[in-house]
């Protein structure tokens, strides 16, 4: 999900500031007038003398505003539009969950009409792709967009299937060209699922850029 903190953490990465052990980050000057309280040269030394108010995304009310304002971020030919795809179906274990995740989507992002249709339409090509429909019927135990935590870092498939038979299915979804990165990183994720003692049935990469859909079995 796109929150507040993962952007930031992404601009941080962005400019190489992150740091695991940083908790506080500071940019721009502090200017303040000099008065008789508080020296100029002394100003270096205020920064203990501010509070700091720490707010989780889930206590206020920031959100993106959509397509009715800045058309050209969410458009399912821009990049935008790959991320609302990617929350959306992180939402959806089986087609019943379709309706409130697009409710959710709608009204958290303030999509109009036509972007959410475009939005459903991509939801519906992969719910109903004959090589994909048995993966959303129900029977299996199923992890969406859940971090793997590996020597090499941390990982998040998009949706992971785990069969009864001990098994498992992995879907990637991609909303743009296929890359010759993209192979590499699901069986990077199956990598790490198999050294956890599951057994692999299929690595499925869903491309939605063109229309029908392309599932590659890898």
């Amino acid at each position: 999900a796109l929150t507040a903190n993962k952007i930031f953490w992404q601009f941080l990465e962005a400019k190489n500031l992150w740091s695991d052990s940083q908790l506080r980050y500071h940019f721009g000057a502090l200017a303040l007038e000099a008065s008789e309280h508080i020296a100029t040269e002394d100003i270096s030394d205020l920064d203990g003398a501010f509070t700091y108010q720490v707010i989780l995304p889930e206590s206020h009310p920031i959100s993106f505003v959509g397509a009715q304002r800045r058309p050209e971020l969410w458009s399912p030919a821009a990049d935008g539009f790959g991320s609302l795809f990617h929350e959306f179906m992180a939402w959806i274990k089986t087609p019943e969950d379709q309706a409130e995740a697009l409710h959710k989507i709608t009204t958290h992002y303030y999509l109009d009409k036509d972007l959410a249709e475009a939005l459903e339409a991509s939801v519906q090509s992969v719910l109903l792709d004959p090589q994909l429909s048995a993966l959303f019927d129900g029977t299996d135990r199923v992890h969406c967009e859940q971090s793997i935590i590996t020597p090499e870092g941390v990982l998040r498939p998009d949706r992971i299937n785990y069969h009864q038979d001990g098994s498992y299915s992995l879907i990637d979804y991609k909303t743009g060209a296929p890359k010759p990165q993209d192979e590499a990183q699901i069986s990077q994720y199956a990598q790490a699922l198999t050294a956890m003692g599951f057994s692999l049935r299929q690595k499925l990469l869903v491309y939605l850029k063109d229309s029908p859909i392309v599932v590659k079995n890898l």
